[in-house]
């Protein structure tokens, strides 16, 4: 099955979360992302290859873990975003399909 650039994302966020260790990172991308048969496209090569470039040099000691790091977060795709809302009204959402089932209230304050 061809690698696709969501699964090198999963496996990038749990090594930025410190979820994986460096080690265990640069073997998964080894074994893994740099054979080109398997790629699921051109972009997802380039990625597989810049992650292994990066980890290569941060092995070869030119690079502190940190510094490894903070090369490849830009690389990482953010799927989730915190938004600010200044104002908003309050409300109250009710989720009931039947006088038995559980009931789920979510209040939204303006603070």
């Amino acid at each position: 099955m061809p690698i696709s650039e969501r699964e090198i994302q999963r496996e990038l966020g749990l090594y930025l979360a410190g979820r994986m260790s460096v080690a265990n990172f640069y073997r998964w991308v080894s074994q893994r992302a740099v054979d080109s048969a398997q790629w699921a496209n051109a972009a997802t090569g380039r990625m597989a290859m810049r992650l292994m470039n990066a980890l290569s040099v941060h092995a070869a000691g030119g690079w502190s873990e940190d510094e490894l790091q903070n090369d490849l977060r830009p690389l990482l795709r953010v799927q989730t975003a915190v938004v600010d809302i200044p104002t908003a009204p309050s409300y109250r959402l009710h989720l009931a399909g039947s006088p038995s089932a559980t009931s789920v209230e979510r209040e939204l304050r303006v603070s």
